[in-house]
């Protein structure tokens, strides 16, 4: 069942959504009431209500895409599910919960506002995911030296001289030398355990999940920062099968 017409990893990613919830509900697609957690700007959000579907969708008010939002999104405090007990059938989140520090009250808090015979669908990052892109930013460290040394690009005369350049230069370097944390626990080595199938199946049962099914996405997102946009969809899905899938859809019941 293909409903959206995919132009990006995103819109692949909520398809893959779509053929888990109407396998696993017995309603009619347009009947679910979908709550969607993290929602950004609202661009799924808003595709799910394009296609029928009775979407709500929360987010912080200081998200990063707070000001690019296209669809109405409830703001809350990031912690506490403005919503009362059992009323939504699907608790959905695309890349989220790795971002919330508090994350077992907060899994309380979904199983809260999930109906009885609801399910949690969780789009996460995954373990090959975390080492692929440690590895292609050092691979991408080494494409911009090789640019820069082999560029005619000039120098402002006197600033590589000065002391002040040298250690800021210095300091940009060190800097530069680990790619940045994507969660909120241990660090960008670490996260390969931390975001791999088994720490999620951890968490999850550590908080009374009932864990239905575990799905990959068949994407491999890493590489933008070496190829740029030209890696296609239908690439993405060939090389998911030689170097991992980089997000692991969990199917829970509470």
């Amino acid at each position: 069942m293909k409903l959206i017409n995919i132009r990006s990893t995103r819109d692949y990613e909520l398809q893959c959504v779509i053929e888990i919830m109407s396998s696993f509900l017995n309603k009619d697609l347009t009947e679910i009431k979908i709550l969607e957690i993290g929602s950004g700007t609202g661009a799924q959000a808003k595709l799910l209500k394009d296609l029928g579907f009775k979407i709500t969708a929360i987010d912080i008010s200081d998200s990063n895409y707070s000001n690019n939002r296209v669809f109405d999104i409830v703001n809350y405090n990031g912690k506490d599910i403005p919503f009362p007990d059992e009323c939504f059938d699907v608790v959905f989140s695309s890349n989220v919960l790795e971002h919330i520090v508090d994350i077992e009250k907060f899994q309380f808090e979904m199983q809260r506002v999930l109906n009885k015979n609801g399910y949690a669908i969780h789009v996460l990052p995954s373990g090959s995911w975390r080492f692929w892109t440690n590895l292609s930013y050092y691979l991408a460290i080494v494409k911009r030296a090789a640019i820069s040394i082999f560029s005619k690009k000039k120098q402002s005369p006197g600033l590589s001289s000065s002391s002040d350049y040298k250690k800021r230069s210095k300091r940009r370097i060190f800097q530069r030398l680990l790619p940045a944390r994507h969660g909120e626990k241990g660090n960008v080595f670490s996260e390969i355990y931390h975001f791999s199938k088994w720490s999620w199946i951890r968490e999850f049962s550590n908080c009374n999940w009932k864990i239905v099914k575990i799905s990959k996405n068949h994407l491999f997102y890493t590489g933008h920062a070496l190829l740029g946009g030209m890696v296609t969809i239908k690439t993405r899905e060939v090389l998911s099968k030689f170097f991992g899938s980089s997000c692991n859809i969990f199917i829970l019941k509470k």
